[in-house]
């Protein structure tokens, strides 16, 4: 009864075309056209994501011995500091973002771009493994940087080797904070930093123009980095060319969504003499000690 059910209920194939009649050949099953297939998106974005380990190389006892002398003799300098780097070069690797060029057989250094403290990927906030390996030295340039800026804020410090930053502006940094840079050595001629004019700056170099793809002309002035710079990431700047000698540069800054922080990690930039901004949209308290428990938070 029931295969009679199934039979009776089942619908009777069409009928075959007539002889000499029109014939559909199309598949029954069409596969559509890329441009015409709807996009699917999922319903969320995940907010953590698995991070990536990095294989951290040994370092030698003497540049542990030398890293450590950095802070145990004060005071520190820039001079010292480049005394180190030409010692033991960092191992670092070659920029992984767009808008840097590795300025080959220029100085004596290898060219090199070392990121260290705070970063933002997505929705990930972290620090970066080189903040570990590279500590003591990080350190130090928190505190030369400190001393030119003493009332600046940043969480992140990037170590630019006889490299050259091409026309960009800061997007990923927090709007309110700033560039804070601080030169370790200078060429002979050229390595300045070009910066884009604003209605109300004040003129302090040489003016010159720079066009973008889109057309549009930036008018601007070259700075000299033989004094510490400041500037803001919203700004369109880039490296001036130069033939010969070192360009070492510490330019230290804070990415956006600083407040996507962990604690821990703050807690490890404020060891590391970062001076840590708020939370607060403005960007521009420095992190206060809380009463409890000697721990330190970010002042909301």
């Amino acid at each position: 009864m029931v295969t009679s059910a199934l039979i009776a209920g089942a619908q009777a194939p069409p009928d075959p075309p007539e002889v000499g009649g029109p014939v559909d050949a199309r598949p029954l099953v069409r596969e559509r056209a890329p441009a015409d297939r709807p996009s699917v998106r999922p319903p969320f974005r995940f907010t953590a994501k698995r991070p990536r380990v990095a294989a951290i190389p040994d370092r030698s006892q003497a540049e542990v011995s030398a890293a450590q002398a950095l802070l145990s003799d004060p005071p520190i300098s820039a001079a010292r500091i480049l005394s180190f780097l030409r010692e033991f070069p960092p191992r670092a690797e070659q920029p992984s973002r767009d808008g840097w060029e590795l300025c080959e057989s220029v100085g004596s250094l290898p060219p090199a771009v070392l990121t260290l403290g705070h970063f933002v990927h997505g929705g990930v906030a972290g620090v970066t493994v080189a903040t570990h390996f590279h500590s003591d030295l990080l350190r130090a340039l928190n505190r030369v940087v400190r001393q030119a800026f003493p009332g600046g804020t940043w969480t992140a410090v990037a170590l630019s080797i006889n490299s050259r930053a091409r026309l960009h502006k800061d997007v990923h940094n927090h709007p309110e904070s700033f560039n804070y840079i601080v030169q370790l050595s200078s060429p002979p001629r050229g390595g300045g930093i070009w910066v884009q004019l604003s209605p109300g700056d004040e003129v302090a170099g040489p003016i010159s123009s720079r066009a973008l793809p889109d057309g549009r002309v930036l008018h601007g002035h070259t700075l000299t980095l033989q004094l510490p710079q400041r500037l803001r990431p919203a700004q369109y700047h880039e490296s001036e060319p130069w033939t010969s000698g070192d360009r070492i540069n510490a330019v230290a800054y804070t990415p956006r969504q600083v407040w996507r922080l962990p604690q821990e990690s703050v807690d490890l930039l404020l060891s590391l003499e970062f001076p840590v901004p708020s939370a607060s949209p403005k960007c521009c308290r420095v992190a206060s000690e809380t009463s409890q428990g000697g721990g330190v938070k970010l002042s909301l």
